[in-house]
């Protein structure tokens, strides 16, 4: 994954913790960052996307999209649509 913090005029290689195809992200209301993979792993970022820790206890199926919802995340995959609660 790549990290630009001017828009993009320039870009950084930033570390996600994945060896796999990330598919999907999204920055959250309070500023984390989101990223899920092929792999069916949910990494997230508090510090403006610099470093990635994962989630434990993801069902391991590949992911396609994230989304925030009031209380907690929407994940989506080829099986459909699960909600993660809170990751605070």
């Amino acid at each position: 994954a790549y990290l630009s913090g001017n828009k993009g005029k320039t870009w950084q290689k930033v570390e996600t913790a994945t060896q796999v195809s990330i598919s999907a992200a999204a920055e959250l209301a309070d500023g984390r960052i989101v990223i899920v993979s092929q792999a069916g792993q949910v990494l997230v970022s508090s510090d403006g996307g610099k470093t990635f820790a994962a989630l434990p206890g993801m069902p391991g199926m590949p992911l396609a999209g994230v989304a925030e919802a009031a209380d907690g995340l929407i994940l989506a995959s080829l099986r459909g649509v699960q909600k993660l609660p809170n990751t605070h």
